[in-house]
């Protein structure tokens, strides 16, 4: 399930859960503070999607019915949203999860398509990426819990991860910071040596 054009044109008028992921270091090399940059000014390079990712779109509607299935969770689609207080930060959860059929939104869920160089990331807890992506989806929602289910295979893996103060905390500041320091005054962060970072200076200044 892609995201809609209304979806990605709002994403750009903020800092998504997945900004965050990057911005926090953990973009693994594919995106860097810089690309997140060029993509709230206007300058990003348009994304159209890969096999990898049409591979993920197609089995994450079978990922989030089995976590409902196993785990005996109410979900409904999830929306781009705004943080109530913080306009700054967005967020676009797989899925809510309700309390009950009809009942209010406790919660989120995120559904992973797990490729093979990723796997040995997923042996103990939830990488500190996914971790990161489901506070800020945490805050934006003002839920109180994720639920995160990674397919490997035909073993998936389920994790609970609860709200917490100070990683979310940390995560508010660090979108403001990037927001009011960086894209309002439109001056770019310094490059962190990544190939990724490197591929985003030669685009900024050919």
């Amino acid at each position: 399930m892609g995201l809609s054009a209304e979806q990605i044109e709002l994403r750009k008028t903020g800092i998504s859960a997945t900004d965050l992921v990057v911005l926090a270091g953990e973009g693994y090399g594919r995106r860097s503070a810089l690309d997140v940059y060029r993509d709230k000014i206007g300058e990003g390079d348009a994304f159209t999607g890969n096999v990898a990712t049409r591979v993920g779109e197609h089995m994450e509607p079978l990922a989030l019915r089995l976590l409902s299935e196993e785990k005996g969770l109410v979900l409904t689609p999830g929306i781009t949203e705004r943080h109530p207080e913080i306009a700054h930060m967005l967020a676009t959860p797989d899925a809510n999860v309700l309390r009950g059929e009809g009942g209010p939104r406790v919660g989120v869920a995120e559904a992973k398509c797990v490729g093979y160089r990723m796997a040995h990331r997923w042996n103990g807890p939830p990488p500190d990426a996914v971790a990161i992506q489901c506070a800020s989806q945490m805050a934006v929602t003002n839920t109180g819990f994720a639920h995160v289910v990674a397919l490997m295979g035909t073993e998936p893996k389920f994790y609970y991860i609860e709200r917490e103060g100070t990683l979310e905390a940390a995560l508010v500041e660090l979108a403001d910071n990037f927001w009011r320091n960086h894209v309002l005054p439109r001056i770019p962060p310094s490059p962190d040596g990544s190939e990724a970072s490197t591929r985003a200076l030669r685009q900024l200044y050919p």
